[in-house]
């Protein structure tokens, strides 16, 4: 037997792990502590008042803006006037054939093909990877007068599966039953996952250069094999040696069930919590990759991380 199909199935219009329904709009008051123009934070003592600094939103139509080389303290984010609707193509074709003693084998094909997908938040206030450097100020940002500008939850998801799939089935008779599966299969995307296995740490890398993102999924898993079946005794009441037997009195109307599932492991992203040229806040994704780690020496994370190179 043959069997196939194919279908395309629409996102809802902010579905995903982001379920925002309004943004920051920069009109509100805040507490704030202040840091250094290359974002690195103030020292005090902590037996004198915390430096805060408490920031009035002006209500007007600058949402919070600061002139120009002043220090921002406000994050604004918007949706897209013109956000497209994410879709996926799911497809699967597979053959089922009966090989001896009601022994069922299913060998197929699942494909999904995701595109416009809902996204993490992402920041268009990233200083340009030429311009990075110790002393990177806020200056160099796009848009100065903000410490971030986010687009809310951005169409922009792109994901790719593709799996060989086996199964093994054989109903109950006999005193056996037993249901098998195997899959083989790759997932490739350029955003994070919703439940996701695995760990990223950041859906994004550089904004100008979002092909460096796209790699192993969070979910993809390259092998996973499940096994489940019970046997059933041949001793007792009603089976084929019955109970007149020290073999049935010991192990009479007993049954012997098992489960396995096994997998391999998901991937995830090594990452730095500071930054190693101490340009920006936050942590840092490898740029390049070492062709040998040894567990048993230490690793300069200058020669590991850094800007994303294009992929080529």
């Amino acid at each position: 037997m043959v069997r196939g199909a194919f279908g395309i199935f629409y996102a809802a219009p902010y579905d995903g792990g982001d379920a925002t329904t309004s943004v920051a709009t920069g009109f509100g008051d805040s507490l704030a502590i202040p840091n250094g123009g290359d974002g690195t934070p103030i020292s005090f003592r902590l037996r004198d008042p915390i430096p805060v600094t408490t920031i009035h939103s002006t209500l007007d139509d600058s949402f919070g803006a600061v002139p120009v080389g002043t220090q921002p303290f406000t994050s604004v984010s918007f949706y897209e006037r013109k956000r497209a609707t994410g879709y996926s193509q799911q497809m699967n074709l597979s053959v089922q054939h009966e090989v001896f003693g009601g022994m069922m084998v299913d060998l197929g094909y699942l494909g999904n093909l995701s595109r416009k997908m809902p996204s993490d938040p992402l920041s268009i206030n990233q200083i340009r990877p030429e311009l990075l450097g110790p002393g990177s100020s806020q200056a160099l940002r796009p848009y100065p007068q903000f410490s971030d500008v986010l687009v809310q939850s951005p169409a922009l998801g792109v994901m790719n599966y593709h799996a060989f799939v086996a199964k093994a089935q054989k109903r109950f008779s006999k005193g056996f039953n037993l249901l098998a599966t195997y899959t083989w299969s790759k997932a490739l995307d350029n955003t994070t996952s919703i439940a996701a296995l695995g760990n990223e740490g950041s859906a994004y890398s550089n904004l100008y250069n979002r092909r460096a993102d796209y790699g192993p999924s969070e979910n993809d898993i390259h092998h996973r094999i499940t096994w489940s079946s019970v046997y059933q005794m041949p001793f007792g009441r009603g089976r084929k040696y019955g109970n007149n037997s020290l073999a049935g009195a010991v192990f009479g109307n007993w049954s012997i069930g098992s489960v396995l599932i096994w997998q391999t492991a998901p991937p995830f992203t090594v990452r730095t919590s500071v930054p190693p040229s101490g340009r920006s806040t936050g942590g840092s994704t490898p740029g390049r990759l070492a062709s040998r780690l040894n567990t048993n020496s230490a690793i300069r994370a200058s020669t590991l991380f850094g800007p994303p190179t294009a992929c080529r």
